[in-house]
């Protein structure tokens, strides 16, 4: 028996293990009902984020689906106004003001983390983004009114631009429009890997800001874990073989500082992921939300209105697009604001200088163009005929 235990201990580096003392039966208890707790926890955690997938994927489906609807009925039901631009259907402003009520029924149960005004954001996404697809429809509804004179009218402020280009205004209308389609795919592609970003292209505040957070949380749990594991094996390690080995101490302990170089760069992987999230949810509000989405339509609608009230005066249609206008301008100036916000933390995260010198060349375009746009909106009300380009009021002859 003294052989084969000093053989052991010895020449095979087997390690003699004792049985470990009996702990009180209060703890042993205790401990036996925190390890479920945990696995408890982590499943909750992980069935939350299986339905928020599921959820995303839903109201994808869902918001194209009612973009189809709203463009279509639109167009084709829409109600022609002379010379000037037509009107869409009142019936769909409910289906624009029920995806709203959803939309702010699905965050209801979120609002308590990131408060109302989020969800107040989130309802105004969605009525955003209805009545942008029904100013899009009126203009393309007035392409097929016998007394349309929009495209003409259109025809002379390209004539008097700084830029000319002759493209007509109903497709320019249906490019805006078709533009929204980058937030859903931006959506789709990141509701697997990023909720954050996929819940912000659909539009959702509160659930963004939610999904952020436990990004972040997920994060730094991960980095804390691995530092641990490292820490104790490194500790452990050194000692048994410091101790039973004391010739292979230094190849122990290169082992144990190789581990924790791998630990440490899994981590590194896992927080350039993070980081990928944030730009990329930055340049889906940026790029997307504010210059595709907001800035390019409102040009639009504003052009549209100034030449229906031109012609016409203000009618129907002209009122009802400039509602759409109105609440435009107000997610715009929202968006802006909330993007600007962020250019800071974004800066941190970015260290390519030509990536640094896009996203400021980006916020400096951004600026311009809303700067333009509410230029246009005071012109809709100054300028003798309503419109405004580069060069300054143009003179209509009408």
């Amino acid at each position: 028996q003294g052989f084969v235990s000093r053989c052991s201990a010895e020449h095979l580096a087997l390690p003699i293990k004792f049985a470990p003392a009996r702990e009180p039966e209060g703890k042993a208890e205790m401990r036996y009902n925190e390890v479920p707790t945990n696995a408890e926890a982590a499943a909750e955690k992980d069935g939350e984020e299986v339905q928020a997938k599921a959820v995303a994927k839903i109201w994808f489906f869902y918001q194209i689906a009612v973009q189809v609807v709203l463009i279509v009925a639109a167009s084709i039901g829409a109600d022609c106004a002379g010379a000037g631009i037509a009107t869409y259907p009142p019936w769909t402003l409910a289906v624009v003001g029920l995806t709203a009520a959803m939309a702010f029924g699905t965050e209801l149960q979120k609002c308590c983390q990131a408060g109302f005004f989020a969800a107040a954001g989130t309802v105004a996404n969605a009525a955003d983004l209805g009545t942008d697809t029904l100013a899009a429809a009126t203009m393309l509804a007035s392409q097929f009114c016998d007394d349309s004179r929009m495209e003409e009218m259109w025809g002379q402020v390209v004539a008097q631009s700084v830029l000319p280009f002759a493209v007509p205004l109903w497709l320019v209308a249906s490019c805006a429009w078709l533009l929204t389609g980058l937030q859903f795919l931006t959506a789709w592609s990141n509701i697997d890997e990023r909720l954050s970003v996929a819940y912000d292209a659909l539009g959702f505040e509160t659930l963004a800001h939610h999904w952020k957070t436990e990004e972040d949380r997920k994060l730094q749990e991960s980095e804390e874990r691995a530092r641990k594991k490292d820490e104790a094996s490194v500790q452990a390690n050194s000692r048994v073989w410091a101790s039973e080995l004391p010739d292979l101490a230094e190849m122990a302990a290169a082992a144990a500082a190789d581990a924790l170089a791998q630990a440490e760069q899994a981590t590194e992987i896992e927080r350039k992921r993070m980081q990928r999230a944030v730009l990329a949810k930055f340049m889906t509000k940026f790029f997307f939300r504010i210059l595709a989405e907001n800035a390019f339509q409102l040009h639009v609608q504003i052009t549209t209105v100034a030449l229906s009230v031109a012609l016409m005066g203000w009618t129907d249609g002209a009122e009802a697009v400039l509602y759409s206008i109105a609440l435009s301008t107000v997610m715009l100036l929202y968006k802006l604001g909330q993007t600007l916000a962020d250019v800071q933390t974004i800066w941190n995260v970015v260290d390519d200088s030509v990536l640094r010198a896009g996203i400021a060349s980006g916020v400096v375009l951004a600026l311009l163009v809303v700067s333009y746009a509410l230029a246009k909106i005071w012109a809709l009300f100054q300028c003798p005929d309503h419109v405004l380009n580069l060069s300054g009021c143009v003179k209509l002859d009408l």
